[in-house]
């Protein structure tokens, strides 16, 4: 009796496997960003291909899971090609993670996660690009989405190209879509600057354009 309850118990455990992996994830490469990071206001392609057969023509659907991470929902839906290849255009607006799933196969298909970063856009302009030698220059832009209260870094680089912070600048309300900030500086030398505004949880890094002062 003891034989027949042992066996029972194996055949139970391997109909319990065989289940799990016919639900498992196949045939699921990762998607591909065409610009990871991607700067906040931009848009990016989702791009990749199911593998195996069948593959054409699967209905699917771009599932996303945004910071803080939840958990996922289906955000766009449409047909892979005949050759199993799909493409999504999306433009997150916070670090966001994306899979591609198959609607409509059994078992389904999920593929593996896309972490997408979305770095800041920072704005950066200067009052006089060839101020005279102690001639104070307004140093001035705009960092977006909104972060009023919080710092970007002034960066002035060096003789060997690297850059290195010179000063730290609060951001004040500029609306709803982004803040700004301002601060005069006294210019002694030639340099270039950028201003550099810190990742966050739910946002990568935002570096501006440099600005190139010649003293004279």
């Amino acid at each position: 009796m003891r034989t027949a309850v042992f066996a029972f118990a194996a055949l139970v455990a391997a109909l319990l496997i065989w289940t799990a992996g016919a639900s498992a994830k196949t045939n699921a490469p990762k998607p591909a960003s065409s610009a990871n990071p991607v700067t906040y206001g931009k848009s990016v392609q989702i791009t990749g291909a199911l593998k195996g057969n069948p593959s054409a023509n699967m209905p699917i659907a771009l599932q996303q899971n945004p910071f803080p991470y939840a958990g996922y929902t289906t955000l766009l839906s449409a047909n892979t090609s005949a050759t199993g290849a799909y493409a999504f255009s999306v433009a997150p607006r916070v670090n966001t993670r994306y899979r591609v799933v198959t609607t409509t196969a059994t078992p389904q298909v999920i593929s593996a996660e896309l972490a997408q970063t979305v770095n800041q856009r920072v704005s950066f302009s200067v009052s006089d690009k060839t101020p005279r030698k102690g001639a104070q220059v307004r140093f001035y832009g705009t960092v977006t989405p909104a972060r009023d209260g919080s710092y970007v870094s002034l960066q002035k680089r060096s003789s060997t190209g690297s850059y290195n912070t010179v000063g730290r600048i609060k951001l004040v309300d500029a609306g709803d879509v982004r803040s700004s900030y301002s601060k005069r500086i006294r210019i002694y030398k030639s340099a270039a600057y950028r201003v550099v505004a810190p990742a966050t949880s739910s946002l990568g890094a935002g570096t501006s354009a440099k600005r190139t002062l010649t003293v004279h």
